[in-house]
């Protein structure tokens, strides 16, 4: 008979039971519409897999799921990349399985048991073919009509696939041997994602699609990846042996056949120029985290980046992609790692990543500059956010003021093209420029995290 109480395993199970218990607050926030269209959709996963880390490679937790690493007994060192992938298969996965229909209306705050019983089903459906998706040639049997809570307290089939669903993760989705304060994703885990949150929409479609086409589709866009990697490190006429490990590494990741790894590691062995790609990049999703990728491959390898941005603007113009939307993908790396740098060994002490800092501060100050007279006039019609920076030349303002200005100057930016895809979340990289040009005698004590002193 089949033990729940394996010493390593077990926690994708305490995981699902602990999402069951939670599916009647995942509700949208009111006056907020959920997405139904594919573009909608893919913009759902973009968006929570950069803030979340997961496209980026490196998982961020909020501190309470921190702690329910331990109740769930997750794998130690790669539990908070596993929770959040998790995370994501489940918050973006049931609106791709099952979109709303435009008759739905408004959320309501009212807990609906129906409604609940409906996600509950549509939850047991998302892991059924998220099982079938990544243990292809395995064959389960559920007992589709019994409830899924029940299933995982009892039922010992659900319980064996869960167990082999585990090693499969912790083999396709972790970083082995990855010492670091913040552990790694394999950068090829979004990718997994896209394409089997893409294959389980899919099946709601009249013509049932291949399951083997879908999976040979994402080891086609692996191996365009990697040989856009390789053209990234050829972007300067070498290759440095820093270079060649992370590329080796890179290809390793991939998970493809070995004679199709070492085909890659041949290739690589001579230059790689941009007119030999030839990118089969279905969507503008995909096309983001082709060039994502690429800078956060620019940052890491510790050579000078400024080589090789000429090589990803390039490979933009060839998806259609504008210097603002550019730019806006640049900025959105550099401000995600000067959030969380504290958290990633392995950007401390980079040059690359501090002269990519240093280069996107001055294209933020820049805009700022051109559209200072602008904004001025912007804050000066905010009657409450004028009055605020006037009061804090003379006194360090409370928390609750120092939030409203954030929120108000980052609203502000918003409604300025050339700045609104700098207006980040938490304002990182836009805040203190802003501040610094805008003629007001700000002390930096207004918007330092400190508490005031008495």
């Amino acid at each position: 008979m089949f033990s729940f109480a394996t010493s390593n395993s077990g926690w994708l199970r305490r995981y699902l039971l602990d999402s069951l218990q939670h599916l009647h607050i995942q509700t949208q926030p009111s006056g907020v519409a959920e997405p139904s269209g594919l573009e909608e959709l893919h913009g759902l996963l973009h968006r929570t897999a950069k803030q979340n880390g997961l496209l980026m490679g490196c998982p961020v937790l909020e501190e309470s799921r921190y702690r329910q690493l331990e109740t769930f007994r997750f794998p130690e060192k790669s539990g908070d990349a596993l929770m959040v992938y998790l995370d994501t298969l489940i918050e973006v996965g049931l609106s791709f399985l099952n979109p709303p229909s435009p008759s739905r209306g408004r959320p309501s705050h009212k807990i609906d048991p129906a409604e609940i019983q409906k996600k509950e089903r549509d939850l047991f459906r998302l892991i059924r073919l998220f099982i079938r998706y990544h243990l292809p040639r395995s064959h389960y049997r559920f007992h589709e009509t019994v409830p899924f809570q029940e299933l995982l307290e009892e039922d010992e089939t659900l319980a064996r696939a869960l167990v082999q669903l585990e090693e499969a993760l912790v083999e396709k989705i972790t970083l082995k041997g990855y010492s670091s304060e913040g552990s790694r994703l394999n950068l090829f885990a979004f990718l997994q994602l896209y394409c089997c949150l893409k294959w389980t929409r899919e099946m709601l479609s009249d013509q049932v699609p291949s399951l083997e086409t879908m999976i040979q589709n994402e080891y086609r866009l692996r191996e365009e990846l990697i040989l856009s990697f390789a053209a990234l490190i050829w972007a300067d006429g070498q290759v440095t042996e820093v270079e060649d490990q992370v590329f080796s590494q890179y290809i390793e990741l991939t998970g493809l056949p070995e004679s199709f790894q070492e085909e890659l590691r041949k290739r690589v062995k001579t230059p790689v120029g941009i007119e030999e790609l030839s990118l089969s990049v279905p969507s503008p999703l995909l096309k983001h985290f082709l060039l994502e990728q690429m800078i956060l491959l620019s940052l890491i390898n510790n050579q000078e980046a400024w080589q090789e941005i000429e090589l990803i603007e390039k490979i933009g113009l060839q998806f259609g992609i504008g210097k603002e939307e550019m730019d806006g993908l640049f900025l959105g790396t550099a401000d995600f790692f000067d959030r969380h740098a504290h958290r990633f060994s392995f950007l401390q002490d980079n040059p690359s990543t501090r002269e990519f800092q240093d280069y996107m501060n001055d294209k933020v100050m820049s805009q700022v500059k051109l559209n200072a007279d602008r904004i001025l006039r912007e804050v000066q019609e905010t009657k409450e956010l004028y009055d605020l920076m006037l009061q804090a030349a003379e006194r360090p303002l409370s928390e609750e003021e120092r939030i409203k200005v954030r929120e108000q100057l980052t609203d502000i930016a918003k409604s300025i093209p050339a700045l609104a895809i700098f207006a980040l979340p938490g304002g990182g990289i836009l805040l203190p420029i802003l501040i610094k040009v805008l003629p007001f005698n700000i002390l930096p004590s207004a918007f330092s995290d400190d508490p005031p002193e008495a």
